[in-house]
């Protein structure tokens, strides 16, 4: 028989049996293959969302800052510097993310007594509303109402100041008060014992670009003194800053940036003449 007939031939059933299990069994093999290879991307990929959620997790415990409120009683926390504070009912006390191994940052909002333990490296810093208040080791209270401002200082040493003027820093010393008397451009650090006669006391008070008739109240609660003046010069505005001054000295220089004569009436009262 021709060889070229023998090749045209038709296929006998059994051999187009053979061939067309021949092909599926190929393409069964190939599907299997895609099948597995399939499962291992998949599980490639499973495996690496939870790799990246565990790592998501971790992170969002390592990072996310501890917060403490007060909420209907007052709350005393001990820090992981050993810190101790006291947060008064309603106040929230929130450490900063690095706290305490790279800064001793904390965030307050409402009041709060704190006794911080002394660090050489890391300065404690707490972050009021407005004002911030620096400490290396001390104890000291903080109260915020508004825009009222203040810190009493029973041991130690504490800087405060202004967050958006960071330069403009004051110290104080045990038993001295910061307060602002609820204006941001005034400044007064006074004697914390309200007992003692204020009159000739030492105080440091810093006004910008204040109103003397608000300038001169602020002396009078802050000496427990009385000062008479003419009204024509009531929202006269100046700037002036006085450091460890009496009552009367720091009058005098009010006299004088004012033009006025200044007179002291009795140890309590002084006036302030045109």
């Amino acid at each position: 028989m021709d060889k070229n007939n023998e090749h045209q031939r038709p296929l006998t059933a059994q051999e187009s049996d053979e061939m067309w299990a021949s092909v599926i069994s190929r393409i069964r093999d190939q599907e299997n293959k895609k099948r597995k290879n399939r499962l291992v991307r998949l599980s490639a990929v499973s495996v690496a969302a939870v790799l990246l959620i565990c790592c998501f997790v971790v992170y969002r415990l390592s990072s996310t800052p501890t917060s403490y409120f007060a909420a209907e009683h007052d709350l005393t926390v001990t820090l992981k510097d050993k810190s101790k504070v006291t947060i008064y009912k309603g106040g929230r006390l929130v450490l900063g993310r690095n706290f305490p191994q790279q800064t001793r940052e904390v965030f307050l909002e409402g009041n709060a007594l704190f006794t911080v333990s002394k660090s050489k490296k890391h300065p404690f810093i707490v972050h009021g509303t407005s004002y911030e208040t620096k400490v290396l080791g001390t104890v000291f209270k903080v109260i915020q109402r508004g825009k009222s401002f203040h810190v009493d200082l029973f041991e130690g040493k504490v800087e405060v100041n202004k967050r958006d003027s960071p330069k403009a820093i004051f110290t104080l010393h045990p038993k001295e008060s910061f307060s602002n008397m609820g204006n941001e451009k005034i400044v007064t650090i006074a004697p914390t014992n309200k007992n003692t006669a204020k009159v000739n006391m030492d105080a440091t008070l810093s006004f910008n670009e204040t109103q003397v008739q608000e300038m001169l109240s602020i002396i009078e609660t802050t000496y427990g003194i009385k000062v008479r003046f003419p009204m024509s010069i009531a929202h006269t505005i100046i700037t002036l800053e006085s450091k460890d001054s009496t009552a009367e000295n720091l009058l005098e220089r009010i006299a004088i940036q004012l033009n006025l004569k200044i007179k002291k009436r009795n140890d309590h009262t002084f006036e302030l003449e045109e």
